[in-house]
């Protein structure tokens, strides 16, 4: 567990109603107010790990998880560290091999991401990743048959548009009493595309339930 997580002294900025409504947020502001409502959030968000972390938050650097990393070899003895990393695992293998580069061993980068790109061309590059992922659900989904975004990219992407936008001005109540705003709809649907065996077949469930006004699934 990298420090900060689970096992490793978790730093846990906000309880459980709190996350729910940061993620809730509305991921398209369409006026002033949305745009503040988020600001905001993330304001209080970045407050709650100071005063929950204290000195610690001022260690979550990625360069000290990467040296972390150095401490695991050693302690495992090994002279060299082999190393997969994914998505951001694969900017910590950087910062590993540009700081231990003699000790680097076989080392894969599946899914590079280049440092010197700011936050906003991230995430331009995290939604292309996104569309692409969604495309071939979708070609999955229609070959199953019975697909709840229609018979095509086309319908699907609209039809998917469609029903955040109605999210948006209403979000649906789940049976436990939460609501499914469009936030959290983007996040359920996002979510599974990293899984095609597993979260392929229930995206497709939670989509045609949730388009016949049942959110429970997704």
């Amino acid at each position: 567990d990298p420090r900060g997580v689970a096992s490793s002294q978790p730093v846990v900025c906000l309880d459980d109603a709190q996350v729910d409504q940061l993620y809730a947020l509305d991921p398209t502001p369409d006026n002033l107010a949305d745009e503040q409502e988020i600001e905001s959030e993330a304001q209080a968000f970045a407050q709650a790990c100071a005063a929950q972390a204290g000195a610690l938050l001022a260690h979550m650097d990625s360069q000290s998880v990467a040296r972390d990393m150095d401490i695991l070899r050693a302690a495992l003895n090994q002279p060299l560290l082999n190393y997969l990393g994914f998505s951001y695992g694969t900017y910590l293998g950087a910062l590993y091999a540009n700081e231990f580069a003699p000790r680097v061993g076989r080392t894969v980068l599946d899914g590079g991401i280049d440092p010197y790109l700011s936050n906003s061309e991230l995430a331009l590059g995290q939604a292309e990743g996104f569309e692409l992922a969604f495309d071939q659900y979708v070609d999955y989904c229609i070959e199953q048959g019975n697909c709840p975004l229609g018979n095509s990219r086309v319908e699907a992407r609209a039809r998917l548009s469609q029903f955040l936008a109605a999210l948006d001005q209403q979000p649906l109540v789940a049976s436990n009493g939460r609501e499914l705003t469009e936030g959290l709809a983007l996040y359920g649907v996002i979510f599974p595309l990293y899984f095609p065996e597993q979260g392929w077949p229930l995206l497709t469930d939670g989509l045609r339930d949730a388009l016949a006004g049942d959110p429970d699934e997704l």
